[in-house]
Protein backbone atom coordinates (compact mmCIF):
# COMPACT_ATOMS: atom_id res chain seq x y z
CA UNK A 1 0.00 0.00 0.00
CA UNK A 2 1.19 3.34 -0.73
CA UNK A 3 0.08 6.82 0.96
CA UNK A 4 0.63 10.38 -1.31
CA UNK A 5 0.35 13.27 0.60
CA UNK A 6 -0.47 16.29 -1.63
CA UNK A 7 0.03 19.59 0.29
CA UNK A 8 -0.70 23.35 -1.21
CA UNK A 9 -0.82 26.57 0.00
CA UNK A 10 -2.56 30.28 -1.85
CA UNK A 11 -1.59 33.82 -0.77
CA UNK A 12 -5.17 34.89 0.46
CA UNK A 13 -5.97 38.28 0.69
CA UNK A 14 -8.29 39.92 3.18
CA UNK A 15 -10.91 42.62 2.66
CA UNK A 16 -12.90 44.50 5.36
CA UNK A 17 -15.96 46.49 3.86
CA UNK A 18 -14.86 45.27 0.48
CA UNK A 19 -15.58 41.81 -1.45
CA UNK A 20 -12.77 42.69 -4.17
CA UNK A 21 -10.24 43.40 -1.82
CA UNK A 22 -6.70 44.96 -3.67
CA UNK A 23 -3.87 44.22 -1.37
CA UNK A 24 -3.38 41.51 1.18
CA UNK A 25 -5.05 43.47 3.67
CA UNK A 26 -7.72 46.15 2.25
CA UNK A 27 -9.86 48.19 4.62
CA UNK A 28 -12.98 50.47 2.68
CA UNK A 29 -15.11 53.08 4.10
CA UNK A 30 -18.62 51.75 3.87
CA UNK A 31 -20.41 53.53 0.81
CA UNK A 32 -24.16 53.56 -0.61
CA UNK A 33 -25.02 52.76 -4.24
CA UNK A 34 -24.32 56.14 -5.19
CA UNK A 35 -20.74 55.73 -3.86
CA UNK A 36 -21.07 58.33 -0.78
CA UNK A 37 -19.93 57.51 2.56
CA UNK A 38 -22.70 56.37 5.00
CA UNK A 39 -21.63 56.08 7.75
CA UNK A 40 -19.15 58.99 8.87
CA UNK A 41 -19.12 58.10 12.33
CA UNK A 42 -16.66 55.57 11.06
CA UNK A 43 -12.62 56.64 10.88
CA UNK A 44 -11.08 55.95 8.10
CA UNK A 45 -7.35 55.30 7.59
CA UNK A 46 -4.81 53.44 9.88
CA UNK A 47 -4.85 55.61 13.02
CA UNK A 48 -1.79 55.08 15.40
CA UNK A 49 -1.60 55.40 18.64
CA UNK A 50 -1.96 58.62 20.83
CA UNK A 51 0.33 59.43 23.57
CA UNK A 52 1.41 62.64 25.23
CA UNK A 53 5.07 62.93 26.21
CA UNK A 54 4.08 62.14 29.88
CA UNK A 55 2.93 59.04 28.73
CA UNK A 56 5.73 58.49 26.42
CA UNK A 57 8.10 59.33 29.34
CA UNK A 58 7.10 56.79 32.06
CA UNK A 59 6.30 53.72 29.00
CA UNK A 60 9.56 54.26 27.40
CA UNK A 61 12.04 52.14 28.88
CA UNK A 62 9.23 49.13 27.72
CA UNK A 63 10.67 49.73 23.94
CA UNK A 64 13.82 48.15 22.55
CA UNK A 65 15.68 46.99 19.07
CA UNK A 66 12.50 44.47 18.91
CA UNK A 67 10.58 47.38 18.55
CA UNK A 68 12.25 49.20 16.04
CA UNK A 69 9.79 50.95 13.66
CA UNK A 70 6.32 51.84 16.31
CA UNK A 71 4.53 54.31 15.23
CA UNK A 72 3.04 57.08 17.56
CA UNK A 73 1.29 60.36 17.65
CA UNK A 74 2.28 62.63 20.23
CA UNK A 75 -0.75 65.07 21.15
CA UNK A 76 1.12 66.99 24.14
CA UNK A 77 4.60 67.69 25.11
CA UNK A 78 4.14 69.93 27.89
CA UNK A 79 4.81 66.98 30.47
CA UNK A 80 7.25 64.21 31.12
CA UNK A 81 11.19 65.16 29.62
CA UNK A 82 13.61 63.94 26.71
CA UNK A 83 16.16 62.68 29.47
CA UNK A 84 18.24 60.30 28.06
CA UNK A 85 19.03 58.34 24.29
CA UNK A 86 15.11 57.10 24.65
CA UNK A 87 12.80 60.49 23.94
CA UNK A 88 13.30 63.00 21.65
CA UNK A 89 10.08 64.71 21.72
CA UNK A 90 9.94 68.19 20.71
CA UNK A 91 6.74 68.95 18.95
CA UNK A 92 3.44 67.29 18.62
CA UNK A 93 2.98 64.79 15.11
CA UNK A 94 4.42 61.10 14.29
CA UNK A 95 7.47 59.51 15.89
CA UNK A 96 9.28 56.44 14.87
CA UNK A 97 11.48 54.18 17.23
CA UNK A 98 14.52 54.42 15.52
CA UNK A 99 16.18 51.28 18.29
CA UNK A 100 16.92 53.41 20.04
CA UNK A 101 15.44 56.62 20.75
CA UNK A 102 12.01 58.05 19.14
CA UNK A 103 12.39 60.86 15.73
CA UNK A 104 9.55 62.59 14.47
CA UNK A 105 8.62 61.76 11.39
CA UNK A 106 9.51 64.42 8.57
CA UNK A 107 6.56 65.75 6.88
CA UNK A 108 6.15 66.27 2.81
CA UNK A 109 4.69 69.46 2.92
CA UNK A 110 7.45 71.15 4.70
CA UNK A 111 9.86 72.75 1.37
CA UNK A 112 11.62 75.12 3.99
CA UNK A 113 15.34 75.02 3.97
CA UNK A 114 16.50 74.99 7.21
CA UNK A 115 18.27 78.13 9.17
CA UNK A 116 19.42 79.55 12.11
CA UNK A 117 20.35 82.92 13.85
CA UNK A 118 23.08 81.60 16.15
CA UNK A 119 24.38 78.56 17.31
CA UNK A 120 25.16 78.59 21.13
CA UNK A 121 28.92 76.47 21.58
CA UNK A 122 29.15 77.52 25.10
CA UNK A 123 25.94 75.65 26.09
CA UNK A 124 26.58 72.17 25.07
CA UNK A 125 26.49 69.73 27.36
CA UNK A 126 26.67 65.46 27.41
CA UNK A 127 23.90 63.25 28.60
CA UNK A 128 25.02 61.11 30.56
CA UNK A 129 27.19 64.66 31.57
CA UNK A 130 30.27 62.29 32.66
CA UNK A 131 32.65 59.81 31.15
CA UNK A 132 35.09 57.64 31.83
CA UNK A 133 38.81 56.28 29.93
CA UNK A 134 38.51 53.18 28.64
CA UNK A 135 34.68 52.47 29.66
CA UNK A 136 32.14 52.61 26.41
CA UNK A 137 29.91 55.56 26.31
CA UNK A 138 26.34 55.76 25.12
CA UNK A 139 24.49 58.95 24.94
CA UNK A 140 23.80 62.51 23.41
CA UNK A 141 25.31 66.06 22.95
CA UNK A 142 22.73 69.01 22.97
CA UNK A 143 23.43 72.50 22.01
CA UNK A 144 20.72 75.54 21.73
CA UNK A 145 20.36 77.34 18.77
CA UNK A 146 18.45 80.91 18.25
CA UNK A 147 15.47 81.83 15.87
CA UNK A 148 15.20 78.72 14.29
CA UNK A 149 12.71 78.71 11.19
CA UNK A 150 11.30 75.80 11.53
CA UNK A 151 12.91 73.78 8.06
CA UNK A 152 13.88 70.36 8.61
CA UNK A 153 17.25 68.85 8.38
CA UNK A 154 19.58 65.92 8.17
CA UNK A 155 22.16 64.13 9.76
CA UNK A 156 25.79 65.43 9.60
CA UNK A 157 28.69 63.82 8.87
CA UNK A 158 29.86 62.26 11.79
CA UNK A 159 33.29 63.11 13.60
CA UNK A 160 35.59 62.05 15.95
CA UNK A 161 37.14 63.41 19.03
CA UNK A 162 38.72 61.46 22.13
CA UNK A 163 37.76 58.30 21.07
CA UNK A 164 33.95 59.12 20.73
CA UNK A 165 31.82 59.85 17.67
CA UNK A 166 29.64 62.42 17.38
CA UNK A 167 26.81 62.84 14.39
CA UNK A 168 23.69 65.26 14.46
CA UNK A 169 20.55 63.48 14.77
CA UNK A 170 17.69 64.49 12.02
CA UNK A 171 15.07 66.44 13.04
CA UNK A 172 13.00 69.88 12.27
CA UNK A 173 14.07 73.24 13.67
CA UNK A 174 11.64 75.15 16.46
CA UNK A 175 10.00 77.94 15.18
CA UNK A 176 12.35 79.88 17.99
CA UNK A 177 15.13 79.16 19.84
CA UNK A 178 15.89 75.32 20.36
CA UNK A 179 18.04 72.54 20.39
CA UNK A 180 20.76 70.44 18.54
CA UNK A 181 21.24 66.81 19.43
CA UNK A 182 24.39 64.76 18.33
CA UNK A 183 24.56 60.81 19.14
CA UNK A 184 27.76 60.26 20.31
CA UNK A 185 29.13 56.37 20.78
CA UNK A 186 32.34 54.94 21.44
CA UNK A 187 35.19 54.52 23.84
CA UNK A 188 36.80 57.76 25.53
CA UNK A 189 41.05 57.68 25.76
CA UNK A 190 40.80 60.26 28.43
CA UNK A 191 39.12 61.95 31.22
CA UNK A 192 39.97 65.38 29.41
CA UNK A 193 37.71 68.38 28.23
CA UNK A 194 36.89 67.93 24.35
CA UNK A 195 36.70 70.73 21.86
CA UNK A 196 33.95 69.95 19.35
CA UNK A 197 34.11 71.52 15.83
CA UNK A 198 30.68 72.58 14.92
CA UNK A 199 31.36 73.44 11.17
CA UNK A 200 29.50 72.96 8.09
CA UNK A 201 30.28 69.60 7.37
CA UNK A 202 29.26 68.29 11.17
CA UNK A 203 25.72 70.51 11.00
CA UNK A 204 24.79 70.60 6.93
CA UNK A 205 22.74 73.78 7.34
CA UNK A 206 25.35 76.10 9.11
CA UNK A 207 26.93 78.78 7.41
CA UNK A 208 30.73 79.58 7.47
CA UNK A 209 30.36 82.24 9.88
CA UNK A 210 28.67 80.33 12.36
CA UNK A 211 31.14 77.83 12.68
CA UNK A 212 31.76 77.34 16.49
CA UNK A 213 33.60 75.07 19.00
CA UNK A 214 31.71 73.72 21.60
CA UNK A 215 33.51 72.58 24.82
CA UNK A 216 32.65 69.63 26.54
CA UNK A 217 33.92 68.18 30.23
CA UNK A 218 33.03 66.17 32.77
CA UNK A 219 30.25 67.69 34.75
CA UNK A 220 29.94 70.47 32.78
CA UNK A 221 26.25 71.05 32.75
CA UNK A 222 24.11 71.94 35.53
CA UNK A 223 20.21 72.45 35.66
CA UNK A 224 19.18 75.92 36.74
CA UNK A 225 15.68 76.21 38.23
CA UNK A 226 14.10 79.51 39.30
CA UNK A 227 10.90 79.87 41.16
CA UNK A 228 9.36 83.46 42.73
CA UNK A 229 6.28 84.64 44.29
CA UNK A 230 4.95 88.29 44.99
CA UNK A 231 2.15 89.17 47.18
CA UNK A 232 0.91 90.35 50.36
CA UNK A 233 1.21 87.91 53.52
CA UNK A 234 -1.23 85.88 55.21
CA UNK A 235 -2.40 84.84 58.43
CA UNK A 236 -0.68 81.14 58.60
CA UNK A 237 -0.41 78.43 61.49
CA UNK A 238 2.80 76.41 60.90
CA UNK A 239 3.54 72.94 61.83
CA UNK A 240 5.20 73.75 65.13
CA UNK A 241 1.80 75.34 65.94
CA UNK A 242 3.13 79.34 65.53
CA UNK A 243 0.43 81.39 64.20
CA UNK A 244 1.40 84.65 62.61
CA UNK A 245 1.47 86.80 58.97
CA UNK A 246 3.76 84.59 56.46
CA UNK A 247 4.77 84.45 53.29
CA UNK A 248 6.96 81.37 52.03
CA UNK A 249 8.63 80.29 48.93
CA UNK A 250 9.84 76.52 49.23
CA UNK A 251 13.19 75.25 47.03
CA UNK A 252 11.98 73.36 43.37
CA UNK A 253 13.23 70.01 45.16
CA UNK A 254 11.38 70.80 48.19
CA UNK A 255 14.40 70.72 50.47
CA UNK A 256 14.27 73.98 51.94
CA UNK A 257 11.82 76.86 52.17
CA UNK A 258 12.51 80.72 53.23
CA UNK A 259 9.71 83.28 54.03
CA UNK A 260 8.91 86.59 55.68
CA UNK A 261 7.14 86.34 59.22
CA UNK A 262 5.53 89.40 60.57
CA UNK A 263 4.94 88.26 64.51
CA UNK A 264 1.81 89.04 64.99
CA UNK A 265 -1.99 87.75 64.30
CA UNK A 266 -3.62 90.86 63.23
CA UNK A 267 -3.21 92.07 60.00
CA UNK A 268 -3.42 95.83 60.77
CA UNK A 269 -1.35 95.23 64.03
CA UNK A 270 2.41 96.67 63.04
CA UNK A 271 5.26 94.57 63.02
CA UNK A 272 8.91 93.59 62.70
CA UNK A 273 9.36 91.57 59.43
CA UNK A 274 12.08 89.24 59.47
CA UNK A 275 13.20 86.26 57.26
CA UNK A 276 13.37 82.38 58.61
CA UNK A 277 14.88 79.35 56.83
CA UNK A 278 12.80 75.68 56.97
CA UNK A 279 14.90 72.40 56.68
CA UNK A 280 12.57 69.88 55.12
CA UNK A 281 15.29 67.35 53.99
CA UNK A 282 14.21 64.69 57.32
CA UNK A 283 17.90 64.77 58.56
CA UNK A 284 19.68 67.81 60.65
CA UNK A 285 22.02 69.74 58.11
CA UNK A 286 24.84 72.00 58.12
CA UNK A 287 24.76 74.76 55.71
CA UNK A 288 27.79 77.26 54.66
CA UNK A 289 25.92 80.21 54.04
CA UNK A 290 26.48 84.16 53.58
CA UNK A 291 24.00 86.92 52.98
CA UNK A 292 24.39 90.64 52.38
CA UNK A 293 21.58 93.59 52.63
CA UNK A 294 21.54 97.17 51.91
CA UNK A 295 20.96 99.01 55.13
CA UNK A 296 21.88 102.36 54.67
CA UNK A 297 25.22 100.79 53.51
CA UNK A 298 26.26 97.44 53.12
CA UNK A 299 26.37 94.60 55.89
CA UNK A 300 27.31 90.86 55.20
CA UNK A 301 28.36 87.87 56.69
CA UNK A 302 30.02 84.28 55.80
CA UNK A 303 28.89 81.76 58.07
CA UNK A 304 28.66 77.86 58.69
CA UNK A 305 26.12 76.62 60.70
CA UNK A 306 25.49 73.71 62.12
CA UNK A 307 22.52 70.94 63.58
CA UNK A 308 19.67 72.92 61.91
CA UNK A 309 16.88 71.11 62.86
CA UNK A 310 14.48 69.03 60.19
CA UNK A 311 10.55 70.38 60.38
CA UNK A 312 10.88 73.75 62.16
CA UNK A 313 11.34 77.23 61.18
CA UNK A 314 13.63 79.29 62.32
CA UNK A 315 17.31 81.35 61.92
CA UNK A 316 20.76 81.75 62.64
CA UNK A 317 20.70 85.26 64.42
CA UNK A 318 22.76 88.50 63.83
CA UNK A 319 24.84 85.80 61.16
CA UNK A 320 25.23 83.58 64.12
CA UNK A 321 26.87 80.19 63.99
CA UNK A 322 24.04 78.92 66.27
CA UNK A 323 20.48 77.41 64.64
CA UNK A 324 17.72 78.95 66.61
CA UNK A 325 14.72 76.84 66.01
CA UNK A 326 10.91 79.31 66.11
CA UNK A 327 8.76 77.70 68.22
CA UNK A 328 5.26 78.30 69.43
CA UNK A 329 6.17 81.76 71.37
CA UNK A 330 7.89 85.40 69.67
CA UNK A 331 10.60 84.86 67.16
CA UNK A 332 13.25 86.08 69.24
CA UNK A 333 16.88 84.80 68.31
CA UNK A 334 14.75 82.81 65.31
CA UNK A 335 15.57 85.29 62.13
CA UNK A 336 18.19 85.04 59.86
CA UNK A 337 20.52 87.69 58.87
CA UNK A 338 20.09 91.27 60.58
CA UNK A 339 17.17 91.57 62.46
CA UNK A 340 14.22 93.57 59.68
CA UNK A 341 14.16 93.50 56.36
CA UNK A 342 12.42 97.46 56.07
CA UNK A 343 15.49 99.47 57.35
CA UNK A 344 17.13 100.33 54.18
CA UNK A 345 18.76 104.11 53.55
CA UNK A 346 15.93 106.62 53.85
CA UNK A 347 13.23 104.42 55.31
CA UNK A 348 12.75 102.31 52.75
CA UNK A 349 12.67 98.58 51.69
CA UNK A 350 16.29 96.19 51.75
CA UNK A 351 17.41 93.85 49.28
CA UNK A 352 18.98 91.09 50.35
CA UNK A 353 20.38 88.18 49.20
CA UNK A 354 21.20 84.50 50.76
CA UNK A 355 23.48 81.50 49.36
CA UNK A 356 23.87 78.17 50.66
CA UNK A 357 25.12 75.15 50.31
CA UNK A 358 24.73 71.48 52.17
CA UNK A 359 28.12 70.25 53.72
CA UNK A 360 27.01 66.79 52.75
CA UNK A 361 29.78 65.57 50.28
CA UNK A 362 27.38 63.74 48.30
CA UNK A 363 25.09 67.08 47.43
CA UNK A 364 25.23 69.01 44.51
CA UNK A 365 23.01 71.98 44.80
CA UNK A 366 23.27 75.17 45.49
CA UNK A 367 20.37 77.63 46.48
CA UNK A 368 19.89 81.73 46.16
CA UNK A 369 17.09 83.62 47.39
CA UNK A 370 16.51 87.51 46.76
CA UNK A 371 14.15 89.19 48.97
CA UNK A 372 12.59 92.14 49.31
CA UNK A 373 9.68 94.25 51.39
CA UNK A 374 7.93 97.15 50.21
CA UNK A 375 6.15 98.97 53.56
CA UNK A 376 5.17 102.47 53.94
CA UNK A 377 6.48 102.72 57.57
CA UNK A 378 10.18 101.49 58.18
CA UNK A 379 10.98 99.08 60.85
CA UNK A 380 7.58 98.02 62.06
CA UNK A 381 4.57 97.59 59.23
CA UNK A 382 0.97 96.30 59.13
CA UNK A 383 1.00 93.35 57.52
CA UNK A 384 -1.87 94.12 55.57
CA UNK A 385 -0.28 97.14 53.99
CA UNK A 386 3.29 95.23 53.12
CA UNK A 387 4.10 93.71 49.93
CA UNK A 388 6.65 91.15 50.04
CA UNK A 389 8.87 89.86 46.99
CA UNK A 390 10.73 86.36 47.09
CA UNK A 391 13.14 84.23 44.39
CA UNK A 392 14.71 81.25 44.56
CA UNK A 393 17.26 79.50 42.14
CA UNK A 394 18.34 76.36 42.67
CA UNK A 395 21.77 75.10 40.65
CA UNK A 396 22.23 71.52 40.82
CA UNK A 397 25.61 70.47 38.94
CA UNK A 398 25.64 67.19 36.99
Amino acid sequence: MSIVLISGFSIAQVGINTASPKATMDISAKRDNSGQITDNTQTFGLQAPRLTRAELTVNTATYNSDQRGALIYITDVTGGDNAGQRVNITSMGYYYFDGTVWQKLLEATNTIAPAISALQCNSAYLNPSTYTAGTPFNGNLRITYSQGNGGRYNSGAPFTVNGLTFQLRPGTLEFGDGELVFSVTGTPTNDNNMLLPMTTAAIPFLTAAQNCTATVGNNSHADITPVAVMGYPSLTTDANGKQAYTLALPTPDGKYSIRVIFDTTSGTTPAIPNVQLYNNTGSTVNLYWNYNTEYGGYIGAAVTTNNITSGVWGGMGDASATWYPQGTGAVGSAYWGNVGIIDGSGGGPEHRRYTWIDSNPSSKTAYTATIMVGAPTTGSAQPNLSKIFIKLEQVKAQ
